[in-house]
């Protein structure tokens, strides 16, 4: 029993400290559908005490204290863009325990490539349904394929609704309101859950 309890404690202590990377196309003030998930987890995986960066593409995207943000400029050559993703991919790989990745060539291609170099965990995030629609055809087809057969886990999103806060409005009912905001928040939990018990 006691070293049930050592064990469970371990595992907690372990978890709490664990450095995850997360890299996206997009992250707010974009809009594109990874953007809100992606600040949404970011912000669930915080308030569960795990450490995390954030490699993504914009000019001046949204911050906060909890995280490292490294963004790469979109209006440089996709051929830059993509040199560069795998540049920072490559250095910060290394420092984290587990690589959270969404979908989309600008983020797949990077994680790819470092991860025939280093061997990590790799979670791919079906989170933007375009993206998810070029997967059928085409390069981009190509790089999808070889790094689903790298993942641990690939996890295909549910729509928006589930996991994204809905805006409260006048004349509501309060009950319906507090009803999603509970299922969502057990939908966070599960998901946490679902995307570290790899490591």
């Amino acid at each position: 029993m006691l070293l049930y309890y050592l064990y469970i404690c371990y595992k907690l202590v372990r978890y709490s400290h664990m450095k995850i990377l997360i890299v996206t196309p997009l992250f707010p003030p974009d809009t594109g559908a990874p953007a809100p998930y992606t600040k949404q987890l970011l912000k669930h995986l915080n308030e569960a005490g795990y450490s995390i960066t954030l490699i993504t593409y914009g000019k001046l995207p949204e911050s906060a204290s909890y995280q490292k943000v490294i963004v790469i400029n979109k209006r440089w050559p996709k051929w830059f863009l993509l040199l560069v993703g795998i540049c920072c991919t490559l250095k910060e790989i290394r420092n984290h325990e587990l690589i959270i990745v969404n979908n989309g060539p600008l983020s797949e291609l990077p994680v790819l490539f470092a991860s025939l170099f280093i061997s990590k965990p790799i979670i791919l995030c079906l989170s933007d349904p375009v993206a998810k629609q070029r997967t059928k055809h085409g390069f981009y087809h190509l790089i999808h394929n070889l790094l689903t057969r790298l993942v641990k886990k690939t996890i295909d999103l549910p729509p928006e609704e589930t996991y994204l806060k809905p805006e409260k409005l006048p004349f509501t009912d309060k009950t319906d309101w507090q009803k999603t905001i509970k299922k969502q928040s057990l939908w966070w939990q599960e998901h946490i859950r679902n995307l570290t018990d790899v490591v």
